[in-house]
Parts: structure tokens; sequence; C-alpha cells
């Protein structure tokens, strides 16, 4: 079971808001935002829908987020930083391949336990969003984490050789 929960993933790993008005504020808008992805899905995400779950007005999204992307953006960063916190997790043993193999079975475990964040990371459902720099950032060392497991048993003869990120990815 995965033991990572997107929204509950370290503020630590984000940059900090200036008051902590704003934080609670910020903190009550994303947990609305949550609660709507993962009992409705992406479409729930409105500007709108976050304000009311959160009971709040819409300004308070644009006044913290920007804009509905805004908000959609620090989703997607938690959820992959819910992923390669979990990912990372994973042990480096002396058998390459089992420790593929893991990182699969975490990877899979999350697509299923978290399907809404997944479809928001991989598949964009939401409208107009283009995930940020520093969220693509996040996306690609997923992909870097699965590509080094996959490195390690080319290397140790396992897997036939080839571009690691390429295979990682397909």
């Amino acid at each position: 079971m995965i033991k990572y929960s997107p929204i509950d993933v370290s503020p630590d790993q984000f940059p900090p808001v200036t008051t902590r008005r704003d934080d609670a504020t910020r903190d009550s808008l994303l947990r609305a935002a949550d609660r709507l992805l993962v009992e409705q899905g992406p479409s729930a995400l409105t500007v709108r829908a976050i304000a009311n779950e959160a009971q709040m007005s819409t300004m308070n999204v644009y006044s913290r987020y920007g804009s509905k992307e805004g908000i959609v953006d620090e989703l997607y960063r938690r959820g992959f930083a819910s992923l390669n916190n979990a990912m990372n997790d994973v042990p480096r043993t002396d058998d390459p391949l089992d420790d593929l193999r893991e990182i699969g079975a975490i990877y899979r475990e999350f697509a299923l336990e978290n399907s809404a964040y997944y479809s928001l990371m991989f598949d964009r459902p939401v409208r107009y969003f283009e995930p940020s720099g520093e969220s693509l950032s996040m996306a690609v060392d997923a992909l870097h984490l699965l590509a080094q497991r996959v490195r390690r048993c080319m290397d140790a003869g396992q897997l036939a050789e080839g571009d690691e990120t390429e295979v990682a990815s397909s």
C-alpha cells in the first residue's frame, strides 16, 4: 500500500508563502481542490467549485494561485512528489531486476490508489493546463528514477542494451 498521499506531501518541498493567514488559506484551497479531484475527477476542478468546497470566494483562488491552472499545477507537483518519494524509498539490492520489478509495482500501486492524480499527471485532462517548468522537472525526475533502475539491469545483462530513458518511458 502506498504510504504517500499527494495532498500530504511535505510543504518543505514547495516554496513558502508569505504569511500564516495566506498559508492557511492556500492549504484550505488546496485541500478543497484535492477533495474535488479525488471524489469527482479532474473535470470538477473549476475555480468556483474549489472556492465553494473551501467555503471561500473565488477571489481567494486567484489571489493565492493566480488561476485555476495555478492550483492544478500545485496538485500536479504534489502528485509527482508523492510518486517520487515512494519510488525513492525502494532500496537498491544486489538484484537489479528485482529492484526494477519493485519500482514497477510501486508505480502501478500509485496509479491504482491515486487514479485521479495519475490521470492529472499523465492524461492531462484539464483543458488549457500546461505544467510549469518546476512541475515538469518533477515529472522528469520520476522518469529518471525508473531509467536508473533500467540502466542497472542493462549493465547487469538482465535487459538488452538500449536507451534506458526510452525503455523506461515505454
